[in-house]
């Protein structure tokens, strides 16, 4: 008897978070644009900033590397950006 009761809170329990997780996804999915576009501002001042230090420094692997890198990023997040239904 207990374990048919502790089944049943257990599935009452999971209705409710199912619930709250839910309602906290479509809360998500209203920020998606706004962070999105955030992301992509971080990553073009990233850009800005690492092509600053390499023309202060000169050629350096390392610069050149991580600036391709941010630059591939971006290119996924403005492909993001352009499927997405906004």
């Amino acid at each position: 008897m207990q374990g048919l009761q502790a089944l049943e809170d257990a599935a009452a329990r999971w209705a409710t978070a199912s619930h709250v997780l839910h309602r906290l996804a479509e809360a998500h999915m209203k920020n998606v644009e706004r962070v999105l576009n955030n992301r992509i501002l971080r990553v073009r001042a990233e850009i800005d900033r690492l092509q600053r230090q390499l023309d202060r420094y000169g050629r350096c692997e390392r610069l050149e590397k991580r600036i391709a890198e941010a630059k591939t990023e971006l290119q996924w997040l403005m492909h993001l950006g352009e499927e997405a239904d906004f």
